[in-house]
């Protein structure tokens, strides 16, 4: 028969989290394309469609962050093109697409949190449906240093819109 050994790990626990808090990195875990709406809400969509077809869209992102330091200053970015369109560029002067945030401190007390961002942008000339790119930047505001990159995909289109390259040859 086995005998269950007990350690004490009290002294070892509690510098062993010092270290893990230490290796911790602060990063975007992702970003996607939500919803557009005022309130906070961040319903995740893939396709962006509109039935009156301007050239200009109203569009959303949430930006998801973790391992960020309560009480720290951070800044993040927006970028949003395709292989032919820029539709938000990095030094857009039309879009507020980089936002200053300040981390606030956990209920419980933790200093390494996980936070969110919903960024919407207004009448974003859109000149030709397709599939875009968004990309999020997540900055330390003291060091001026690039933490974390992240993007992903979606689409803009008209309603009903089927495009020539994805319909099937028979």
């Amino acid at each position: 028969m086995s005998q269950l050994n007990t350690i004490d790990f009290s002294n070892e626990a509690s510098s062993g989290v010092k270290n893990i808090k230490s290796h911790i990195k602060e990063r975007i875990s992702y970003v996607i394309p939500i919803s557009y709406a005022e309130d906070e809400s961040g319903i995740p969509v893939l396709v962006y469609e509109f039935d009156d077809w301007s050239g200009e869209a109203n569009i959303a992102f949430g930006i998801y962050f973790i391992g960020l330091r309560s009480n720290k200053t951070y800044v993040t970015c927006i970028t949003v093109s395709n292989d032919e369109n820029e539709l938000i560029s990095l030094e857009s002067t039309e879009f507020n697409n980089r936002r200053a945030f300040k981390v606030s401190e956990a209920t419980d007390g933790e200093n390494i949190v996980s936070a969110s961002i919903k960024v919407n942008f207004n009448n974003v000339k859109v000149d030709h449906p397709g599939i875009y790119e968004v990309e999020a930047i997540l900055i330390d505001s003291q060091t001026r240093q690039i933490l974390s990159k992240n993007s992903s995909f979606f689409d803009i289109k008209p309603s009903g819109m089927v495009r020539d390259e994805f319909r099937e040859s028979r």
